[in-house]
C-alpha cells in the first residue's frame, strides 16, 4: 500500500488540536517530532477524502501552521516501525517488549506486538499512567479503559486484579491488536469494542482509565461520569502542565477532584477520585 506524508510544522499549543481536527475527519496516523507532527495517509484515503482541502482549511484557521507532501513507496510501514522498536523498563518493574525482544529474568514480561495503534509505553502519557495504574489497588475491580490503543493499560489492570476490563477504541486496528496482545499475555477478563464512550450501555466502574488527548477529555467528561461509580478512581494522561486547570475545572463540575498529579516531560497523569455525596477530596 502506498502512502502520503504530510509533515507539519507548528507550535506546541496547537499541535494538539490540529492532531485532533484530522484524527475526527479520516483514518490517519501520527508521529509527533520537537516542532511539529507528521500524517500518514494511505494514498486512497488522501485522494477520495480530497485531504488537501481539508489542510488548507486548516491553514486558513491556524495561520502559524505550514506543511509539506511527499509519497511514500509501497512498504510495510508496520515492518519497518518494529524495527526500530525497543523494548522498555516501566515502573521499575515491568518489561515490555515485542515477541522477538528476548524476555527479562528478573523483571515481570509483557508483550506487546508492535503496531501503528497507540500505546507501547514508550510516550510519556502511557508512562504516566502506567506508573499510576501500578500505584492502585484493582484487586476485583471493573475497569473501563476508554481509547485502549494496543491494550497495555488493560494488560496490566488485570495483572493488578482487576475482575472485568472494557477496552474500547473508535479505531478498529486498535480493537484488534488488543484483542491479540491480552491473548498473548494470557488475559482472561478484557473484553475489547470497537465503540464510543457514549455507545456503550455499561455504567457502575470502580476504576476509568483515559490516556487521549485534552480535547476528548474535556468533551466527554460528561460521559465518563456517567460510567465511573461514586468513590471511583478516573485515571488521566495525554496533556500538558498547561491544560491542567480546563482539565480541574471540567471534572471538578461532576465532583471529580484531583488525588494525585504526575509530570513528565511537560506532559501530565492524574489519579481523580469521584467524591460521593458532600464529601471532598483536598486537591493536590
Amino acid at each position: 500500500m502506498s502512502f502520503v506524508e504530510i509533515k507539519f510544522l507548528c507550535p506546541d499549543h496547537i499541535k494538539e488540536l490540529l492532531i485532533f481536527e484530522l484524527d475526527q475527519q479520516n483514518e490517519v496516523s501520527f508521529w509527533e517530532h520537537e516542532i511539529g507532527f507528521s500524517a500518514y495517509y494511505s494514498k486512497a484515503e488522501f485522494e477520495s477524502k480530497n485531504i488537501e482541502s481539508q489542510i488548507r482549511a486548516l491553514k486558513k484557521k491556524f495561520s502559524q501552521i505550514s506543511c509539506s507532501k511527499s509519497e511514500l513507496p509501497k512498504r510495510n510501514w508496520n515492518e519497518e516501525w518494529e524495527k526500530s522498536y525497543l523494548p522498555i523498563v516501566l515502573a521499575n518493574k515491568y518489561f515490555i517488549r515485542a515477541p522477538f525482544h528476548k524476555k527479562h529474568h528478573k523483571l515481570i514480561n509483557f508483550t506487546i506486538m508492535p503496531n501503528m495503534a497507540f500505546g507501547t509505553g514508550h510516550h510519556e502519557s502511557t508512562r504516566l499512567i502506567f506508573t499510576l495504574i501500578e500505584s492502585c489497588d484493582l484487586k476485583n475491580k471493573i475497569v473501563l479503559d476508554f481509547g485502549c490503543g494496543t491494550g497495555i493499560l488493560s494488560i496490566l489492570a488485570e495483572y493488578k486484579g482487576a475482575h472485568t476490563i472494557l477496552a474500547i477504541d473508535k479505531d478498529e486496528e486498535a480493537v484488534e491488536i488488543t484483542i491479540e496482545n491480552a491473548k498473548i499475555n494470557s488475559c482472561q477478563n478484557i473484553r475489547s469494542r470497537l465503540s464510543s464512550i457514549d455507545q456503550i450501555e455499561e455504567t457502575n466502574f470502580d476504576f476509568v482509565i483515559a490516556n487521549i488527548n485534552r480535547n476528548i477529555l474535556l468533551e466527554n467528561a460528561e460521559q465518563i461520569n456517567k460510567r465511573l461509580k461514586a468513590g471511583g478512581i478516573l485515571l488521566l494522561s495525554g496533556f500538558y502542565s498547561e491544560d491542567l486547570e480546563i482539565i480541574r475545572n471540567q471534572y471538578a463540575k461532576y465532583n471529580i477532584f484531583i488525588e494525585k498529579k504526575l509530570v513528565m516531560n511537560n506532559w501530565v497523569g492524574l489519579a481523580c477520585w469521584k467524591v460521593r455525596t458532600d464529601e471532598r477530596l483536598s486537591e493536590n
